[in-house]
């Protein structure tokens, strides 16, 4: 039985000898999980992570402990390494970084009045991966996951590992642990949908029929796996589902159908607090990756994933790669090279029961080769775990490729008006001709800000569609995945001086930049439209719109100007033929609802494709013979060069765009569907776009996102705001940030409020200037 020790613990920020034995009453009540600090927005000192912490923590065990019994501290993960007492007695020092520590406290656990005290130290230490070279990402110290006292009988299930096909065969593989040179047995009970479909005795069985876990239908199925002996009852309950996973030259095949993924590279960090994200905000991230990007996959890159994430791409059908902690660097030492052998074996153990996970990954990216780690690594992924392929990144030619899939990180795409090298000349290269993925693009080498100007953005969004139609080109390429989900802090010595890395396709915050748009243009649950312009001339040096690009799961577009129709847009963009749906360059802004009475429709038409032109690339774009079109009409008409002039402000100079009304419908099987409006604002405001307004107490605390925005009466975010929102709270909430005023960039930010113990309602306001905006939540224990 479990008890979570995860409520009300103390914690001082420095330690003292002293403080074992007389514990310092200046202390904080922090909740687990906890981050030693606030991190700041930007520009912090990285050293202020790294220092010793103490935290202490005063309870009873609840759960009755007999003669029988084991009793277990276990924490999930702490940064970096820890001594730890309970009861006045040292149980030891124990580093955890991406691992889970289990402590046998039998000998000192009482059932009243335990005093456990962590000194916790948050430094580098070189002798364990990932550490010991430049570090390409920041890790926070703290106990940044659960805490539970487990009381077990002497003979114990650790895990069972759960294999099952698409024929319904399952076989399981039980970890007892124990007196298990004594005798026990064990029994098998599966469950789909709450309702008990087989038991069995024996670890290989048969279940008829079974519903298969897909991307598209994940059925999960649960596992409670009994050991029974003379000290008890023990029992373990996992999910698992009935797949398989076949990885070929020619394609992934999950349950025998061929997928080509679409994916993208995530590093867990969260704004405030690191690492020390509870359940609810790790589920938000997979259900934003699945849902409002539309990826099929995730990389978890860096270091393994948080299980609550994991087990939330279990029940969405989001497919993963996890990795083992790594950046760049290998070490000589024996220790360091076994600790990273470790770190595979247990990440393979821990991964196993999910069906999301596409395969295991056992290299260190970016490192320099080193053929004896790497197949030992391998290997040891492979004794564990046959059902699966493994896989490893690499970023250059000379690399040895041991595992069963390659992952190429393809940076050819620095140029922006590229997409991803020819797989072609990646095999001669590589010499090999294993199933290819590219494990990262774009990243470090197209870095774009939130705060970036629009154009900019739109040609990161581009750069992004040039890179992802190349994966549906070559057939070779079974998997692309994007740098990254969003921003993640760095090491100030590879940021861009402000300790942060602006490779998403989102921010740090989860706001959206257009390249984001650009990967949800390719998925066909919803329809969307995102037009990558501002329609804003003032907003250029030159009085130009720039090209005007209409991201679209559509099959056209129809363009209306102060409700007259302009034309129809088909996807037509050269170099996006590979897309599933190409984006739709818009070229005339007037079209149709040019009506001069002086010219005949014809006449009318070209006047209205050549002012458009002018509008939205400049006059200097006209060529030679768009300029003796323009001069023919005048000379025809009487109309000298100024009159032409003249004409092009009257409709569509920059001032009758500023005040213009246009509306993007979007049609699919010729049904409208969607649409995007720009008009001159009539009202701001602010929408708040809120995960959910129940909080519920479990294990640990209970988190909502809330994404504000403020915007236009078309829904169009004002990116030129420079202010802050001020969020007022009452009732068992607070933010993850301590600060009450939290800017807004570009016109957007996102905060997550916290429940506290104590159940009852709660009020969250946000206000900017006279606009108020009240969110009501209701803190449950459960």
């Amino acid at each position: 039985m479990r008890m979570n020790l995860n409520y009300s613990w103390q914690f001082i920020e420095d330690y003292q000898p002293s403080y074992i034995e007389h514990f310092p009453k200046e202390y904080k009540v922090v909740d687990i999980p906890h981050c030693i600090k606030k991190i700041p927005s930007t520009n912090f000192l990285e050293s202020i992570f790294k220092t010793v912490t103490t935290y202490r923590k005063e309870f009873n065990i609840d759960i009755p402990i007999s003669k029988n019994d084991l009793v277990f501290l276990d924490f999930d993960g702490f940064m970096c390494s820890a001594t730890i007492y309970l009861n006045g007695e040292k149980l030891g020092n124990f580093i955890s970084i991406f691992r889970k520590v289990r402590i046998d406290i039998t000998k000192y656990a009482k059932q009243k009045n335990n005093e456990l005290i962590v000194v916790l130290d948050s430094k580098d230490d070189i002798r364990y991966p990932p550490f010991g070279g430049q570090m390409r990402y920041l890790l926070f110290g703290g106990i940044y996951k659960k805490v539970s006292i487990n009381v077990v009988p002497k003979i114990y299930i650790e895990k069972s590992l759960v294999s099952a096909t698409l024929e319904g065969r399952v076989s399981i593989k039980d970890i007892v642990k124990g007196y298990t040179n004594e005798k026990y047995s064990i029994k098998y009970e599966i469950f789909y949908q709450d309702q008990l479909i087989a038991f069995s005795s024996i670890s290989a069985f048969i279940i008829d029929f079974p519903n298969l876990w897909s991307i598209d239908d994940p059925n999960l199925y649960t596992l409670k796996t009994t050991v029974t002996s003379k000290y008890g009852e023990d029992s373990y309950v996992t999910r698992f589902g009935f797949r398989e996973i076949r990885v070929d030259a020619d394609g992934i095949y999950l349950n025998n159908k061929i997928q080509k993924l679409m994916g993208v590279n995530r590093l867990e960090c969260f704004p405030y607090v690191g690492l020390a994200m509870p359940k609810s905000g790790q589920e938000n991230d997979a259900e934003m990756i699945k849902y409002k990007l539309g990826f099929d996959a995730v990389r978890c890159i860096g270091f393994p994933a948080s299980e609550d994430f994991l087990n939330k791409c279990d029940e969405i059908g989001l497919l993963v790669i996890s990795e083992p902690p790594s950046s760049i660097y290998i070490s000589g030492s024996d220790h360091w090279r076994n600790e990273h052998i470790e770190n595979i074996r247990l990440k393979t153990i821990e991964d196993y029961n999910h069906p999301c996970i596409l395969a295991n990954s056992v290299r260190i990216e970016g490192s320099r080769e080193d053929r004896e780690l790497f197949e030992q690594s391998d290997t040891a992924a492979k004794e564990i775990d046959a059902t699966r392929p493994t896989f490893g990144a690499i970023n250059h030619f000379n690399a040895i490729v041991v595992t069963d899939i390659i992952g190429y990180d393809d940076y050819s795409s620095r140029n922006m008006n590229q997409g991803l090298a020819n797989p072609f000349f990646l095999f001669r290269l590589l010499n090999v001709t294993k199933p290819l993925f590219i494990s990262d693009y774009i990243g470090q080498y197209d870095l774009c800000r939130i705060t970036d100007g629009f154009n900019l953005k739109a040609k990161h969004a581009l750069h992004h569609l040039r890179a992802l139609n190349d994966t549906f080109k070559y057939s070779s390429i079974l998997a692309s995945f994007a740098s990254s989900y969003c921003d993640y802090y760095v090491p100030y010595s590879i940021s861009s001086g402000d300790n942060i890395i602006y490779s998403g396709v989102m921010d740090l915050y989860r706001s959206k930049k257009p390249a984001a748009e650009a990967y949800y243009s390719q998925q066909d649950n919803r329809p969307m439209i995102k037009v990558l312009s501002t329609l804003k001339p003032y907003d250029s040096f030159n009085q130009t719109l720039g090209k005007i690009i209409v991201l679209t799961n559509g099959d056209y577009i129809e363009l209306y100007k102060d409700n007259n129709f302009v034309k129809r847009f088909y996807p037509s963009m050269d170099g996006f033929n590979d897309l599933k749906h190409p984006p739709i360059i818009v070229d005339d802004l007037l079209g149709h609802s040019l009506k001069d009475p002086r010219f005949n429709e014809k006449e009318n038409l070209i006047l209205a494709r050549l002012f458009s032109k002018m509008a939205i690339l400049g006059e200097k774009s006209l060529n030679i013979f768009e300029r003796l079109e323009l001069f023919n009409l005048g000379y025809k008409y009487h109309i000298t060069s100024s009159g032409l002039r003249h004409l092009y402000n009257r409709y569509i100079g920059p001032s009758v765009i500023e005040q213009a009304h246009f509306v993007f419908r979007v049609y699919k099987n010729d049904e409208w569907v969607a649409s995007e409006t720009f008009a001159p604002p009539k009202t701001y405001d602010l929408s708040l776009d809120i995960q959910k307004t129940t909080l519920i107490n479990s294990d640990t605390f209970d988190v909502s996102r809330i994404h504000i925005k403020y915007v236009d009466q078309n829904n169009h975010v004002i990116e030129t705001l420079n202010g802050s929102v001020k969020i007022k709270l009452e009732g068992p909430i607070s933010l993850l940030s301590e600060n009450e005023f939290i800017t807004m960039k570009a016109g957007q930010c996102s905060i997550w409020v916290r429940s506290h113990k104590k159940p009852g309602k709660a009020i969250l306001t946000v206000q900017l200037e006279n606009i108020e905006k009240k969110v009501e939540f209701e803190v449950i224990n459960g």
